[in-house]
């Protein structure tokens, strides 16, 4: 009985090791939305868009935000921009989709992806790279506001990210102080 049970216990060993079955192999599984985020999280983005790319039939949304992501990263804006569109206004997406509409100088667009996902989580940060936050998306939308002129808001925004910070839309070389203060707070953030 002993000898038995160490055959089929070896026996098993050999098959796990040398793949023994049908003969006929298996293509690997294909890698789930969890896999694809790890790829991306590990800065293997042509990996992860790839595998999001394959999985956008099964996932949808959610992989069309993950292909956002990949595409972002990789500087591919009008990509990220049709993926992000494909995503149905999902928090992460709306997120990516922010930085996206600055890059394209949307700016209007910008700042209301920003409020859709601040709305809702003032505090947000990016589960797949935490160095992405509230605090970024405040930053993008101060920048938009000057871009767009609306020095008002600018400040308004800017003072969320520093409360000691005073100016007034109505002061001489506003441009220039707003300015000068966009790029310290992106230096920061």
């Amino acid at each position: 009985m002993m000898k038995r049970t160490t055959f089929a216990l070896a026996l098993a060993l050999l098959c796990a090791a040398f793949g023994c079955g049908s003969g006929i192999e298996e293509p690997p599984a294909a890698p789930g939305l969890a896999d694809a985020w790890r790829l991306f999280e590990q800065g293997r983005f042509v990996e992860a868009r790839s595998a999001f790319s394959n999985l956008v039939s099964e996932h949808g949304a959610a992989a069309q935000e993950g292909l956002g992501w990949c595409e972002l990263r990789m500087n591919n804006l009008a990509n990220a921009d049709d993926a992000f569109g494909e995503s149905k206004e999902r928090q992460d997406a709306d997120a990516g989709w922010t930085f996206v509409k600055w890059a394209l100088e949307e700016y209007s667009a910008a700042i209301a992806k920003a409020d859709a996902v601040l709305t809702f989580s003032p505090r947000y940060s990016f589960a797949h790279d935490t160095s992405v936050n509230y605090r970024d998306l405040l930053l993008h939308q101060a920048f938009s506001y000057f871009h767009l002129a609306d020095f008002t808001n600018c400040i308004a925004k800017i003072k969320l990210l520093d409360s000691s910070f005073d100016a007034n839309p109505s002061d001489p070389g506003i441009e220039t102080t707003l300015l000068t203060k966009l790029e310290q707070l992106r230096e920061l953030i």
